[in-house]
């Protein structure tokens, strides 16, 4: 199989969420030619795993073709990709996929109507950004994993700031 992939922890803004975000995982994998994420998207339907097929970037000045990206995203299918997957990912990609099983494990039975107090849900919420933090160790990739917004301390300041 010839393509890039990124597993990964997603947070972002989320006005219907009390907290204000959502933290969920997050699966790509990228190719220039479609024909080749077809099969993949299809295996995926037949594993009852809900995906899109989606160009992502147009490069219409230069002589690059566009980059087609597959993505699985929420708690079930992200498990479910990575349960078929497992046995056969090695190196970083399994260590990653094992952190990103672990958080789902952990925190996919969580419902934002959970009765939860704020002070647990932020609790809760920046115990899940360990694991956030933990995946972008492995995918740091230059100067844009540098700049990422988000982080467990983000929040910790954010939170403590608005308190005091």
């Amino acid at each position: 199989m010839m393509g890039e992939g990124c597993f990964r922890i997603n947070v972002h803004t989320e006005k219907k969420y009390r907290l204000g975000y959502a933290i969920r995982p997050f699966v790509n994998i990228g190719n220039t030619d479609v024909e080749f994420l077809k099969p993949i998207k299809e295996w995926c339907h037949q594993n009852e795993i809900v995906c899109s097929n989606t160009l992502t970037h147009e490069y219409p000045s230069t002589n690059q073709r566009g980059n087609y990206v597959l993505i699985v995203e929420s708690y079930k299918n992200v498990e479910r990709l990575f349960t078929l997957l497992f046995p056969y990912l090695v190196g970083k990609k399994r260590v990653v996929a094992s952190v990103i099983l672990e958080f789902i494990d952990k925190f996919k039975r969580h419902s934002r109507h959970s009765g939860l107090t704020i002070e647990q849900e932020r609790a809760r919420f920046l115990e899940a950004m360990t694991y956030f933090d933990r995946v972008s160790e492995f995918n740091r990739q230059g100067i844009r994993h540098n700049r990422k917004k988000y982080s467990r301390a983000f929040f910790i300041k954010k939170w403590v700031a608005k308190e005091l």
